[in-house]
């Protein structure tokens, strides 16, 4: 895999996994050395504007999701490390907004 074309994951390694903790369930990708990231969001801030996120993690923490929006797909970098981009195969790609989410 070269760093200028990011691996999609395909969607037969995603799944969901329940978490006891949180109770809820939360999307789980593995990548393509077999560790397993799932699925967060959270708010940053840039020079003032808040802005939503998604972002894997290793450990299931607050702000984990379920699911991943309509429009969007999961690739894996160089590092192994997954990340969410907008599917450029779908044009119905949808701003990710706090509303759809727990935070």
């Amino acid at each position: 895999m070269d760093a200028a074309h990011p691996m999609e994951i395909p969607e037969s390694r995603h799944s969901l996994e329940f978490s006891e903790v949180w109770n809820q369930d939360v999307l789980c990708v593995t990548n393509s050395q077999g560790e397993k990231f799932y699925l967060h969001t959270a708010n940053i801030t840039i020079e003032g504007d808040e802005f939503s996120s998604l972002a894997f993690r290793r450990q299931i923490r607050r702000g984990a999701q379920s699911r991943l929006p309509a429009g969007y797909r999961v690739i894996e970098n160089a590092n192994g490390m997954p990340m969410v981009q907008l599917d450029p195969r779908d044009a119905v790609a949808q701003d990710i907004d706090e509303d759809d989410y727990t935070f």
